[in-house]
């Protein structure tokens, strides 16, 4: 059940920023909303496993 819940929000959340993307009137709406979901999504990833990076690597 909460893979479900979580299925629904990452859907909610890539709707959400198509919309904001469309009422801009920004090129490529949909690939600028799964650009910018997928990068969340690794933002997210890299805090959960607590990786450091830094600008030598």
């Amino acid at each position: 059940m909460p893979h479900q819940i979580a299925n629904q929000h990452k859907r909610e959340v890539r709707q959400w920023l198509f919309a904001q993307f469309e009422r801009v009137g920004a090129h490529h709406p949909q690939q600028k909303a799964d650009t910018l979901f997928v990068w969340g999504e690794g933002l997210i990833v890299t805090a959960q496993t607590d990786q450091k990076t830094t600008a030598t690597e």
